[in-house]
């Protein structure tokens, strides 16, 4: 392991000279290859984090690099969300998440990074990127201002689309909490909602957590009746399968009439997924077809809509 961990001082050498992307993207590669091999041959716990500290450093060299050359590549926003715009002379070597993490890193203050380490230090674990940046994002979700109170009135068509928090993380990369603050289930279950005594309520739940959102539906005062659901086309991750749908609940409260018959649908909808979390445009319009006259409530919404009273903290 001896020679591996000379190799360490050399890359750092050579990532402070530096110059292209490729060059990064060399170096950050062979020493996430020495990570691994130091995890597999058990090397001392302090060892190993000093190969993850400069696997930080590597980062921050991309992200800096990135800023420099793509400024109006993706990036962080204040509110959480990823600011895109495609730049139509040049391709940016890096993807989404990669450019998203690598920025973060970037900007963020010495003194974080070195609280963020500390952290995963002091609970037994191994310095790594995927962890700097969730311990970063977290702390930096607590500085979000709290959602405005929601709405006044009685509405009869809540939609919503929970941060659900999952149980487990089946790889660090596709942590939930690496896109977007995520909220425990007792403080849905307490969302105090605004809501007619018939009324209707769309509720996205991803399949693993179907008892947790039979859950919601009870606490929200709606009896479930049944589903829609998206299939979007791309695989995604998952530990008994790759989950490559996400279900729609219909739950009804009072006397709340389905819609007529012309309107009823299938009850399986196929579009391609897109953005982290960004639910297809085609439910919208279904709501607003199968109840015009419905007063419109989204809940834990990120985006605004004509017509309809919006409320979270991403807006």
């Amino acid at each position: 392991m001896g020679k591996e961990l000379q190799k360490i001082e050399s890359f750092r050498y050579a990532l402070a000279v530096a110059e292209t992307h490729e060059e990064i993207s060399k170096i950050e590669n062979a020493t996430a290859a020495i990570a691994e091999f130091a995890r597999r041959q058990k090397v001392s716990f302090d060892r190993q984090n000093d190969i993850g500290a400069f696997r930080i450093e590597i980062e921050e060299k991309k992200g800096q690099w990135l800023n420099e050359h793509f400024p109006h590549g993706s990036v962080p926003g204040e509110s959480g969300k990823l600011r895109v715009a495609h730049d139509a002379t040049r391709k940016m070597p890096a993807n989404e998440h990669e450019s998203a993490r690598a920025r973060l890193i970037a900007e963020a203050p010495k003194e974080k990074k070195e609280e963020a380490k500390k952290k995963i230090i002091k609970r037994g674990d191994i310095i790594t990127p995927a962890k700097i940046e969730r311990v970063l994002r977290k702390e930096k979700a607590k500085d979000k201002p709290k959602p405005p109170p929601i709405p006044d009135g009685e509405f009869n068509i809540i939609y919503a689309d929970p941060p659900w928090q999952y149980e487990h993380i089946v790889d660090e990369t596709r942590d939930i909490e690496n896109k977007y603050p995520t909220d425990a289930l007792e403080n849905i279950k307490s969302l105090k909602i605004p809501v007619h005594k018939n009324s209707i309520l769309f509720l996205w739940v991803p399949p693993s957590l179907i008892r947790q959102g039979l859950i919601i539906c009870d606490s929200w005062g709606f009896d479930y009746r049944t589903h829609f659901v998206w299939d979007k086309e791309t695989i995604g991750m998952g530990y008994f399968t790759r989950a490559q749908h996400e279900l729609l609940f219909i739950a009804r409260k009072g006397k709340m009439k389905a819609p007529e018959p012309p309107d009823r649908i299938s009850s399986v909808y196929r579009e391609k997924r897109t953005k982290h979390s960004k639910k297809p445009e085609f439910f919208y319009e279904y709501i607003e077809k199968a109840y015009p006259d419905g007063k419109y409530l989204e809940l834990y919404a990120r985006n605004t809509r004509p017509g309809w009273t919006s409320w979270g903290n991403e807006i």
